[in-house]
């Protein structure tokens, strides 16, 4: 029997990790923007960052899971006037 390692533990408490999403309705992950508008990614992600620092969009980095593993994902809706 191989002894327990810290990258054991540490795989562990990764998977163990929740996913962490937006709260509230409206919220489009970048790749449902992406088919909506059929744009290039690179078009997208330009379209996508100038919303938001004009302020027409709101942004939320989190969690989820996809393929079975935990990945980073990022939300946008309209921001509230």
């Amino acid at each position: 029997m191989s002894k327990r390692t810290e990258w054991d533990a540490f795989a562990e408490a990764l998977a163990a990790k929740p996913e962490r999403r937006p709260e509230g309705a409206g919220w489009k992950e970048r790749s449902e923007l992406a088919d909506a508008l059929r744009l290039t990614d690179s078009r997208v992600s330009e379209r996508l960052n100038a919303a938001v620092r004009l302020g027409k969009l709101e942004r939320f980095e989190g969690l989820s899971v996809r393929d079975g593993r935990l990945s980073r994902t990022v939300w946008y809706r309209p921001k509230k006037r």
